[in-house]
Formats: C-alpha cells, structure tokens, sequence
C-alpha cells in the first residue's frame, strides 16, 4: 500500500532547554507506534534509533548550545537514512526536539532537490545566535535550513547543498506570531514566508490541509 516507510529514532535533547526530550523516540515505541502504522496497512522498515544524546549546560557557547554536536547528530542522521532515502523510502523520523527537520531535509535532499516543507509548530524557530539570549538551537532550527544572517555556517551548511530550502518553499502552519520574536515576524515578512495561524488550524483543520503549499525550486 503506497511507498515504504523508513522508521527511525534519534533519542537527542542538545538543541533543547534542558534534558528530557531524548526519551521522545523510546517512549513512540514503548506504545507500540511502529507496529500502529503496520496495522494501518503501511509497510514500514525499522532502521532503529540512533545513539541517545542527553543535554546539559554548554557553558563553552552558551548562545549557540552544542552546536558541534547538534551538527554532527544531522549529518550522522543523513548518513543513517542514506540508504532509506536511496530505496526511495518515505523517512518517518521520532526526534527529540525540532532540531530534527534539518535532518530529514538534508537526507531527502539526496535523492530529491525540490521540496516542500509544511513545518506544523507555534514557532517559527526562525531565531539565529544573535537574535535571542536563550542559546537553545531548538528554536532556530528553519533560520539555518534558510542560511539566515547570523546563522552557524557549520550548522547551515551541513546538508548536500547550502542554504538547505528556500523561502518559497516553507510554510508554516499552526502558527503563533505573539510568540515569535521580532527578528522573526521581520524575516517572515521579508522573506514573504507562506504563514497559517494557530486559530485557523484549530477553526478548521481539513480547510488548512486542502490549501496550497509551498512549491519547490
């Protein structure tokens, strides 16, 4: 039925604000989530999960946390479904925190150079380095996929191709612009990024799905 998936855990909390959220991955198969999507009649493949990484204080760059190792967590999880992506496989990846989608982007990239994300989240994590004081590269994950100002070249460059997306190619749904940051709304704005909001998803959730997305270079 359809395409494979390829399932794959990356138990990580680095880019978050504290630990916890590498448990994400362990607790999906705890329940049985893998095995749910095969009782729907989806085939998935089980690449299984890689290595946990448990945050703590980065005293080293306190505004740009472990970004050595959130780097090195992207391309080893590239690497990991580098034969996923090859088979052509649909990648289903349970990550610890929304550090993860430069992951998937960077390996569909391989095999696919037009795409589009739908980045379902209330922010926009559009932050860089240099326009927030928490240090969390949790919530800047999208400004180094876009190569923003600002952004870690080694973080934003990290993928097979540089910037990673494009604006026309994000759109961001479930949106809450009072949260983000104004060097957010900025960019949003500039960049003309294709933006649904929160009360619109929760108003009618089949209407914003039927709208259209972004479309690829």
């Amino acid at each position: 039925m359809g395409r494979t998936i390829a399932y794959v855990g990356v138990p990580t909390s680095l880019g978050s604000y504290g630990p916890g959220q590498e448990k994400a991955p362990q607790a999906f198969r705890d329940e049985g989530f893998p095995q749910m999507l095969r009782e729907e009649g989806l085939t998935v493949v089980d690449y299984g999960d890689l290595s946990v990484r448990r945050w703590h204080p980065d005293r080293k760059d306190p505004l740009a946390q472990h970004w050595e190792a959130v780097t090195a967590c992207v391309q080893g999880t590239d690497a990991h479904l580098s034969e996923a992506v090859t088979q052509r496989h649909i990648p289903v990846v349970i990550g610890g925190n929304c550090t993860v989608e430069l992951r998937v982007v960077a390996a569909n990239l391989r095999t696919c150079e037009s795409l589009g994300l739908i980045y379902m989240d209330l922010h926009a994590d559009m932050n860089t380095p240099a326009s927030t004081a928490d240090g969390a590269l949790d919530w800047m994950g999208v400004a180094h996929m876009l190569g923003l100002n600002g952004a870690i070249p080694q973080l934003a460059t990290c993928g097979p191709r540089s910037p990673l997306i494009f604006p026309a190619q994000v759109h961001l749904v479930g949106f809450d612009a009072d949260s983000a940051t104004e060097w957010e709304r900025t960019a949003i704005r500039d960049l003309s990024i294709a933006t649904t909001h929160l009360d619109d998803v929760a108003q009618s959730p089949i209407s914003v799905q039927t709208r259209s997305y972004p479309n690829g270079r």
